[in-house]
């Protein structure tokens, strides 16, 4: 069915709980129903295509469509191997519906011993658009996971189905990023997970604190530790770190960690000898120049460095235990968010001469 609201208010479909209308509402649950929206508009117009807006400021109101995924699926299948002309008994396929609730999806996988999510845990959004965002924490990647998209062709109205190999992967890109933004509406996605659980464990805490949990040694925990205790050790690390949106809006890590060459990497380092730094390999991408060793910088650590995490602009402010966030410290408008933000690159800018990028797509 779909639903078409004039002037709709989008405070309660956008995690900063910025209030602004946009001209016209359309909301759908099956893929036939995305193909007779997408009929609302002309082509070559503008529109948003909005999930749980977790990953969008607000600063005005939109005067344009806005499409919002209402459908719902989470169901399991076998994978077959082709090479092998059998089942793989190891692998499973999770079909769901883009209007899912992405952490709903990984509580339920952990629930029916299907792995390879639980370091996602707790991340906001829904399905379509962490297939958008290519989301990622703690040593994981969703694009890492996915098996194929279904999505509708804004322009044509036809139903597609997509392979990951198409989608240009990489730090929270996706070619829905870029050369495909707002030319199709996901429906569905799907992803390949396995009857193994082979658990990420070596990034950030994350070992050290099932460490202590488990009251073992660090080289012991891959042995000891279960899906539910990593899930839970994830959801524990992020809720001691970030504010809870609905007490606070945000839209979690607001910054992109740069990314930067040798050459820059030296530059850095000649003005700040202590920056800290972890080399990244670059693969090959379409349209993406960059490959072989770059150098991953926290952006969450140059913030701190600059003595803004605490930092208040008005009632925007850097949340005090995690300086990637910026919250709305309550009513807050869009433009005071976007006002710290620029305030923030400029500092870490004249600091470390590095310019930050937001994650977060703004309007």
């Amino acid at each position: 069915m779909i639903k078409i609201i004039e002037n709709y208010s989008l405070a309660k479909h956008n995690t900063f709980g910025m209030n602004a209308n946009c001209k016209q509402f359309i909301e759908f649950d099956s893929i036939y129903d995305a193909q007779e929206a997408v009929k609302h508009i002309k082509y070559g117009e503008e529109f948003m295509i909005l999930g749980a807006g977790s990953n969008l400021l607000l600063t005005q109101d939109y005067p344009h469509t806005v499409f919002h995924s209402k459908i719902k699926l989470m169901q399991e299948r076998s994978f077959y191997n082709v090479a092998k002309k059998k089942a793989d008994k190891d692998v499973v396929l999770v079909d769901c519906g883009s209007g899912e609730t992405f952490d709903d999806v990984i509580a339920w996988c952990v629930e029916k011993d299907i792995h390879g999510l639980e370091n996602l845990s707790l991340i906001p959004g829904d399905v379509g658009s962490s297939a958008v965002q290519n989301i990622g924490a703690y040593g994981v990647e969703v694009g890492q996971y996915i098996f194929s998209i279904e999505a509708v062709d804004v322009n044509t109205g036809e139903y597609k189905n997509i392979f990951p190999g198409f989608c240009q992967y990489g730090y929270r890109h996706s070619i829905f990023k870029g050369d495909w933004h707002n030319r199709y509406i996901i429906t569905h996605v799907t992803f390949k997970l396995s009857r193994k659980f082979e658990p990420v464990l070596d990034y950030g805490n994350v070992r050290g604190a099932l460490a202590e949990k488990l009251a073992c040694s660090l080289e012991e925990v891959g042995e000891k530790v279960t899906p539910q205790l990593l899930r839970d050790t994830i959801i524990e690390i992020r809720r001691n770190k970030l504010p809870d949106p609905v007490e606070y809006g945000n839209a979690g890590s607001f910054f992109m960690n740069p990314i930067i060459d040798k050459e820059q990497l030296e530059q850095v380092k000649e003005r700040q000898p202590e920056l800290k730094y972890f080399e990244v390999e670059m693969p090959e991408y379409p349209g993406d120049e960059r490959q072989g060793t770059y150098y991953k910088i926290p952006a969450g650590w140059l913030i701190d460095q600059c003595g803004l995490k605490g930092l208040n602009m008005g009632q925007a402010g850097v949340w005090p235990n995690q300086a990637l966030i910026l919250y709305n410290r309550g009513g807050a408008q869009g433009l005071e968010v976007k006002a710290l933000m620029e305030h923030i690159q400029e500092q870490v800018y004249q600091k470390f001469g590095i310019r930050l990028k937001p994650e977060v797509n703004i309007f």
